[in-house]
């Protein structure tokens, strides 16, 4: 037996995934020689004689490959440390003690110490079966990342209202998971049992320390697996079974259930794209969202005081099933008070947003100084958007929604008015590092010129693209749109004028030897039913509107009038990267301006008698 002991006491986390001073690491079992194939890792507090019989339980384990066990005490108090050092294993067993800092930091700090290929995480209260190891290393050498299995209550645990309605919600989940073809939800990413290669893990930075840290019972196995998930597989394999011996009384239940809203709240603030899922999963009927979470949130000391009354009276062998109803009812308003403290929910939906950027350059000018950001701007925006959690779209995507294929996760779409030279040099490399192509709408009259159109309203003139720039954005997978010939006013235009600023922009672009446009975006973001139709029979595939609408496009069908004015959001300078995002996560549509535009639209021929009722051209 070898010991080795710190000189320092234990520290805080530092940063989101911090590591934590070890005050003791012991060494005890046979020597292994070799890395081992699995370690093992085991995080306990205060649960001696249940982690006791945990690690009997892995002896065992069947298969020919070796393992390691890394247990880590995180501050227990109740002589679990001495208990492991004093037994014989026959299995290198790493015993790790430290000051009580959370599920989180006990796993990292196993996970540094374990020497294995692959790390098995066990919850303290888990027996393996002897086919455990097995079945994992099926599954990782099978080409999963990581994976997750059968976790039934113990028969030798207490029976409950609780450990009843536990082993119903895990036998109902190995049905759901056995035929899902490994589509796993947020409510299925557990760490009780879960393989994942050391390499991987370590890649990923470890569990988060700040959701459990001072011992708070959080969401680091949510959170690291959705992390995990974004970049990889996760698998069920159901012959991975481990034996929950359920010892968690309610009243302590009714503190997770707590705190595990509070942690959710916090996730949703980390993963913005776990918030649909979340609320999806525990909002699934109206009675819960719209009665249950509302009176949750609101925290009543009453309702605090009835749960732990319920609570009591269970933990004291009350069997009553109205009493347990109850309590089930009670946690959940306690999940939805932790929700509340935590801040709520923070939920992106599912949809595909359009973002309408033009030129990408530091110009200081009251005409057009609003709408041309910096290219720091630009980058600090598009980074926060992407880790807000939404994925970067194509045209084609865009096409493919409008065609009424359902978007399941919040997708962006980067897309550039006017064609401006600053988007091929100060745009295009940051896309270019984020996995990005955007969509460049072209004024053919001004290509390789100037933005003539703002020039006469007295604003600085910038330098557009010319044909090599836009073969350049091409080839790089960039779309190349229409927005126009003369960058004119289209609802103010009749017949021969508007086909002309339709088709000969089109006819310009594959002159150049670029590829029909499929979108064209209208000037100023003006249009009205006339210039719809007349985009409709010149070809395009869509027409881009502005019209200050914030929307998200969602394909419940064909849309005829969301494809002849698909809705983006205007991004100006005054936009900081935290207000973009919230405009992009909480859509919401100007219908008074889409009214007024079509008003506007109809009044137009009695503006041809009576000129004095002609509105004013806007500038943009």
């Amino acid at each position: 037996m070898t010991e080795a002991r710190t000189t320092t006491p234990a520290g805080h986390a530092v940063g989101p995934v911090g590591e934590t001073d070890l005050e003791i690491s012991v060494t005890l079992g046979p020597v292994c020689p070799v890395a081992p194939v699995f370690s093992v890792v085991i995080p306990t507090y205060n649960r001696r004689e249940v982690v006791l019989k945990s690690l009997r339980k892995l002896e065992e384990l069947s298969g020919d490959f070796s393992f390691e066990v890394v247990v880590v005490v995180d501050g227990s108090r109740d002589g679990t440390v001495e208990a492991i050092r004093q037994a014989d294993w026959p299995f290198p067993l790493r015993l790790i003690s430290q000051a009580n800092a959370g599920a989180a930091a006990a796993r990292n700090a196993g996970a540094r110490r374990a020497r294995g290929e692959y790390l098995l995480f066990l919850d303290d209260d888990m027996e393996a079966d002897s086919r455990l190891l097995l079945a994992h290393h099926e599954g990782l050498t099978q080409g999963a990342d990581a994976v997750i299995g059968h976790i039934p209550v113990h028969p030798e645990s207490p029976s409950t209202a609780l450990s009843r309605g536990l082993h119903l919600w895990t036998e109902r989940r190995l049905v759901r998971l056995r035929d899902s073809d490994d589509e796993l939800t947020i409510a299925d990413l557990l760490s009780g049992q879960l393989s994942v290669g050391a390499d991987t893990f370590r890649a990923l930075g470890g569990f988060d320390v700040g959701l459990t840290a001072d011992g708070r019972f959080g969401g680091e196995d949510t959170d690291f697996l959705y992390r995990l998930q974004a970049r990889g597989r996760v698998v069920f394999v159901p012959e991975a079974v481990s034996w929950q011996r359920f010892v968690v009384t309610a009243t302590q239940q009714l503190r997770q259930w707590r705190e595990a809203g509070a942690s959710d709240a916090q996730l949703t603030r980390k993963h913005p794209g776990l918030g649909y899922q979340l609320r999806a999963g525990r909002g699934a009927g109206l009675l819960c969202w719209w009665l249950w979470r509302p009176l949750g949130s609101a925290d009543i000391a009453v309702v605090r005081r009835l749960g732990d009354l319920v609570a009591g009276r269970i933990d004291r062998g009350a069997t009553n099933p109205l009493l347990a109803k109850a309590f089930f009812l009670l946690r959940e308003l306690q999940y939805w008070a932790g929700v509340g403290r935590g801040g709520g929910y923070r939920v992106i939906t599912p949809g595909l947003r359009v973002l309408c950027f033009h030129a990408v350059q530091d110009i200081q000018d009251p005409v057009i100084g609003s709408y041309c950001v910096t290219p720091e701007q630009f980058e600090q925006q598009l980074r926060q958007v992407v880790a807000a959690g939404f994925v970067p779209a194509t045209i084609d995507d865009l096409l493919a929604t409008l065609d009424g294929r359902p978007v399941t996760e919040p997708r962006v779409l980067i897309t550039f008015d006017d064609a401006y030279a600053s988007v091929l040099t100060n745009a295009e490399p940051v896309m270019r590092e984020l996995g990005m192509t955007g969509c460049v709408l072209v004024v053919s009259d001004s290509i390789g010129l100037a933005n003539q159109w703002d020039i006469d309203l007295g604003a600085a003139r910038l330098p557009m693209m010319d044909g090599a720039g836009l073969r350049q954005l091409a080839a790089a997978g960039w779309e190349i749109g229409a927005h126009s010939r003369s960058h004119d006013h289209l609802p103010q235009l009749r017949g021969e004028q508007l086909r002309a600023e339709l088709t000969q922009c089109a006819t310009a672009l594959t002159a150049l030897g670029l590829a029909p446009p499929r979108l064209f975006a209208y000037p100023y973001g003006e249009h009205d039913y006339k210039v719809r139709r007349q985009v409709r029979r010149a070809g395009y595939s869509a027409g881009l509107a502005l019209d200050g609408a914030r929307s998200v496009l969602r394909a419940n069908g064909r849309n005829t009038r969301a494809r002849s004015a698909v809705p983006r959001i205007l991004v100006r300078r005054e936009h900081t990267p935290t207000q973009l995002v919230d405009e992009v996560i909480s859509p919401r549509r100007s219908v008074w301006a889409a009214l007024s535009r079509e008003l506007r639209a109809l009044a137009r021929p009695i503006a041809v008698l009576f000129p004095m009722f002609r509105p004013p051209a806007r500038r943009r």
